[in-house]
């Protein structure tokens, strides 16, 4: 928004790709820092600017699902006579700023992807945008502050917070004293271990010392919800497909993009940045950076970490490589840990171990950046192999052609044994859950999980 915003002063016609239903990205989640304006002020005054303006093309329920050197491929949703329509639009341009925000990582644990757990961010995003809260008691197991104002607007909406974890030692931030204002307590040092489902379907979570997973902390307590927070990956899908190169940050833990490509400029958290007038200024450098006026400028954070403390290291608990329903990401890539986890001497004594790029050419199906993440971090691929990982296997697959696909159900399978929908969705369709398999026409596909209404008409 900064830099369609600043595009327009120097006279040029923007196309504002949005894919949420409202502008204004994920600054309401993260919220005001120290000397910031309210985000809804903020973003308020933005959008008017914005929508004001006859030089810049809103485009609201679109995603760019692809980028070449000088297009890009949109999927684009709109409701026409209460029906949800899909299209692709195609865009050409000279210029690119990507400000695509960030994908939340999954902690790792056994029980990970059972029904019931949902990220931070989606669900403030529910809650905030469309009051939609699953069940009457949650828990809340973060590394990562922002995640905290869910607990408060939970706790606004009248829900009962169990627990409200960090797996920080010692973390400070300004949404842990609103936190205590709600009579909120916090769980620092402690992360989930493992969840599991009880026959009314209600999950059991335990939880463990952060520095010795083996050690529980209490019982396991029944609660309707899990919400749980990783940290951050910047979203660079977008990034390879016109040459741009990823590489691991050994600091911040996380795939970040190095290099320059022309006529493409990254902005926003993205780029790294948290902070609302950061993310801003960032868009704006952008604009003054492709036009030539304003080169080289380097962003720093300006969160000052004596009093909001960095994100801690994605939560690692299970215990070995066959744990039930652990995956590393919450997408569609289903990627599990292959390898235990190395802890403490062990993990120091091999961090080096001599490993080759040729070693994980052979890892089967698409993997996204979030499980490059965890697989650096569980050991699994050396950091010096992240980026051309991740520039090999993360691209936005973008076969969506221009037309409907043909859809014949042929066959229907019996909820046995042989049948029985995988863990991850257990529960998630109800008692009488069934399988039907579909065959798709063209070139097609649809995600595992997804709820396909057949049309009788």
């Amino acid at each position: 928004m900064g830099a369609a915003q600043k595009a327009t002063e120097h006279g040029l016609h923007v196309a504002l790709i949005e894919k949420d239903l409202i502008l204004g990205g994920d600054a309401q989640f993260f919220g005001a820092y120290e000397g910031e304006q309210r985000p809804i002020e903020f973003v308020s005054q933005l959008v008017a600017d914005i929508s004001n303006s006859d030089q810049i093309d809103i485009f609201l329920n679109a995603e760019a699902i692809s980028l070449g050197k000088n297009h890009t491929r949109v999927h684009s949703i709109s409701v026409q006579k209460g029906i949800l329509t899909s299209k692709i639009i195609d865009f050409q341009a000279n210029n690119f700023i990507l400000a695509t925000g960030v994908l939340e990582r999954l902690p790792i644990f056994a029980g990970n992807r059972l029904p019931g757990i949902i990220g931070a961010k989606e669900a403030f995003g529910l809650a905030e945008k469309f009051g939609i809260w699953q069940g009457n008691t949650s828990i809340i197991s973060t590394n990562s502050s922002p995640a905290t104002q869910v607990a408060l607007l939970a706790a606004d909406m009248g829900i009962c917070i169990e627990k409200l974890a960090d797996s920080r030692s010692a973390p400070k931030s300004r949404f842990f004293e609103f936190a205590k204002a709600y009579g909120i307590s916090l769980a620092t040092g402690t992360q989930v271990h493992s969840v599991s489902l009880d026959k009314d379907h209600q999950l059991q979570v335990q939880f463990c010392l952060a520095s010795n997973t083996q050690k529980f902390t209490g019982d396991p307590i029944p609660v309707d919800r899990l919400i749980v927070c990783g940290g951050w990956q910047p979203d660079l899908r977008l990034w390879p497909g016109v040459g741009g190169k990823p590489k691991w940050n050994i600091t911040t833990e996380k795939l970040q993009a190095i290099g320059e490509v022309s006529r493409v400029i990254l902005a926003g958290s993205c780029l790294g940045l948290q902070a609302m007038t950061d993310c801003w200024n960032s868009g704006q450098n952008a604009i003054n950076s492709m036009l030539q006026k304003d080169k080289n400028v380097v962003f720093v954070p300006t969160i000052n970490p004596e009093y909001e403390s960095a994100d801690g290291q994605l939560p690692i608990s299970n215990s070995s490589a066959n744990s039930t329903n652990c995956y590393l990401d919450s997408g569609h890539s289903l990627t599990q840990p292959s390898l235990k986890p190395q802890t403490g001497f062990w993990k120091k004594l091999f961090s080096t171990r001599q490993k080759t790029q040729e070693d994980f050419s052979q890892t089967k199906g698409e993997n996204t950046l979030v499980d490059v993440a965890a697989k650096v971090e569980l050991g699994e691929l050396p950091a010096q192999f992240a980026g051309s990982f991740a520039q090999e296997r993360c691209g936005v697959v973008a076969d969506l052609q221009h037309s409907t696909p043909n859809v014949d159900i042929y066959s229907t399978l019996t909820n046995d044994d042989k049948g029985k929908a995988p863990s991850y969705l257990s529960g998630r369709f109800g008692r009488k859950e069934h399988i039907v398999r579909l065959k798709l026409s063209g070139n097609f596909g649809v995600e595992v999980g997804n709820f396909v209404f057949r049309d009788h008409g």
